[in-house]
């Protein structure tokens, strides 16, 4: 079964190189990842709504509050080529959310030395039906602070 699930990886592998899109370099991906994120960021990030559907957030939710989600990171699954490139480019992971400390933290470290754009919400947003998640971006926006040097914008939301 293991023979057969490498075999399996090596032609999809030869088939994801014949694809014009994998032979973009990671320039022109870099590129289009960002495009992405901004996208991404002004469609789902902005509202920061609760109200948004699930069905839209599906897939990119983290183990968090319903206001915090990176529908962008999801390009970092497609293949390994796509995850080699996002993990190795800064600035796709600079959007720090403080939704988990643990993936704050992540996105910290990620984000190496690039500029740092900190979305925080107010203590509406986070104190929604469950109460469970009240503390949470408080420790997280901690931990951003701690890194004040880098942060470029700052977002409070109402």
């Amino acid at each position: 079964i293991v023979r057969l699930a490498e075999e399996r990886r090596s032609y999809a592998s030869q088939f994801n190189d014949s694809l014009p899109i994998f032979r973009l370099a990671p320039d022109t991906l870099c590129t289009i990842f960002m495009f992405y994120k901004q996208y991404a960021l002004a469609d789902h990030l902005s509202p920061l709504s609760p109200y948004l559907s699930s069905q839209r957030r599906s897939g990119f939710k983290l183990n968090g509050p319903p206001w915090c989600f990176v529908p962008w990171v999801a390009v970092s699954y497609v293949c390994r080529r796509f995850r080699a490139v996002t993990l190795n480019f800064a600035l796709l992971w600079s959007t720090l959310c403080t939704a988990s400390v643990p993936w704050t933290a992540e996105l910290i470290r990620r984000s190496k030395q690039a500029p740092l754009h900190v979305i925080h919400p107010s203590p509406l947003h986070a104190n929604g039906p469950s109460d469970e998640f009240r503390d949470i971006p408080l420790v997280c926006f901690r931990l951003a602070l701690s890194y004040s040097s880098r942060i470029e914008m700052l977002e409070l939301l109402n």
